[in-house]
């Protein structure tokens, strides 16, 4: 898929049907616990803007 394709409603339910896995020094967490998480910086996540990315050309 290229990025600059929305994802289909289809693409929506089979990525929320995708079970979770914990690992054996993970705690299950609960649907309303999963739904508490919020990016650590909000402030990077903006609905609408564009990211920007700082490219160096002497930089390889």
């Amino acid at each position: 898929m290229k990025a600059s394709e929305r994802l289909t409603p289809e693409r929506i339910a089979e990525i929320m049907a995708f079970p979770i896995t914990y690992d054996e020094d993970s705690p299950k967490l609960t649907k309303e616990q999963l739904a508490e998480f919020r990016p650590a910086h909000p402030e990077n996540f903006v609905k609408g803007k564009q990211p920007e990315i700082a490219v160096n050309a002497e930089w390889q």
